[in-house]
């Protein structure tokens, strides 16, 4: 009876099946390392190695060496993640700074499957680690970029935020009083303050398409609801065109009664503590030239309908220029000083 060697497992098998049974290997194409047992009643294990061809990687072998260095690339994302995070760096920092190092370490895990055998028990072991630690590392991917993107979104509102102080105090140069909303000749406010401000923020052009005498949802001045200017929307959110979440502060509690008080510097006891804009919640959003402002309470009463997250942290721009996060509580504590 002849019986061949099968050159991926070794195994002895009977070459009229065509195909290993172990690894499903092609055995009409090796004949030439058969063995007459009839003959020679015994196997002489090295006159079979020297008939026997190089080891070839099967198909399914292949497939594990190309998916072992996929999931080898991801699995290095877990420890840079981890520095990414304790050093603090945003998204692009992290891809400028880590490519260099990410392409190192690619090719040396690379390496790794390509020396071993396709069924020995550390590349399995390793395929098996490699592939767990690229699904911790894809989560923490999703993560960061998350974080970037909040990240991105916070510095974008700062910027807003600083922009429309600069406005402020250019405006107070000009008229020795904070802005205020635009009163028509009965003083009564028909247009926002954000209106007030336009000037002073590069919108010349635009305050001139206004009716100045008019309500801001009059024929003429609605169609301005939608050339909102950037700097007055918030990054993050998704708002209704022309909508805005920077609100005046106004109210018993704080430093203007009302939307309409021209006040001084010299009336303000503290700049630092006095909160002159906030970004509010969703909720609390509104066309950008409607005159008016928040209340303390209206924040309180936007933080129950968040099912009572009193710790959100709130964008304030203070009268002296800087722009911070605020709880509802610091702003109260900051208000009684």
């Amino acid at each position: 009876m002849e019986i061949v060697l099968c050159p991926q497992c070794e195994m002895k098998v009977v070459p009229k099946s065509g195909i290993c049974p172990s690894c499903q290997c092609d055995l009409k194409r090796i004949k030439d390392v058969s063995v007459n047992t009839e003959s020679s009643g015994t196997d002489d294990p090295s006159k079979t190695h020297a008939k026997m061809p190089g080891k070839k990687v099967s198909p399914l072998g292949k497939k594990m060496c190309r998916t072992c260095i996929v999931s080898g690339l991801l699995a290095i994302l877990l420890p840079v993640m981890i520095v990414m995070g304790q050093l603090g760096l945003s998204l692009a920092e992290f891809v400028s700074k880590g490519f260099f190092w990410l392409s190192v370490i690619t090719g040396l895990i690379a390496l790794v499957p390509v020396t071993l055998s396709p069924r020995s028990v550390v590349y399995r072991l390793f395929c098996v680690v490699t592939m767990g630690i690229a699904c911790l590392s894809a989560g923490l991917v999703v993560n960061a970029i998350g974080q970037s993107k909040a990240s991105l979104h916070y510095s974008m509102n700062k910027n807003n935020t600083k922009q429309i102080l600069l406005a402020v105090h250019n405006y107070y140069d000009q008229y020795q009083h904070l802005p205020t909303d635009i009163l028509n000749e009965s003083d009564e406010p028909v247009l926002s303050w954000r209106v007030a401000l336009l000037p002073f923020l590069g919108q010349e052009s635009l305050y001139r398409e206004f009716q100045l005498n008019e309500p801001w949802d009059s024929e003429t001045n609605q169609k301005m609801i939608f050339k909102m200017p950037k700097m007055y929307s918030s990054a993050g959110t998704t708002l209704p065109t022309g909508e805005t979440l920077y609100h005046r502060l106004i109210g018993t509690g704080t430093a203007f009664f009302d939307s309409t008080t021209r006040l001084k510097f010299t009336d303000i006891p503290s700049t630092s503590s006095t909160v002159y804009v906030v970004e509010t919640l969703g909720s609390q959003a509104q066309p950008w030239s409607m005159p008016g402002g928040v209340t303390l309470d209206e924040l309180a009463r936007s933080v129950e309908e968040k099912q009572g997250d009193d710790k959100h942290e709130y964008l304030t721009g203070m009268l002296d220029g800087t722009v911070l996060r605020r709880t509802l509580e610091d702003i109260r504590n900051a208000l009684s000083r």
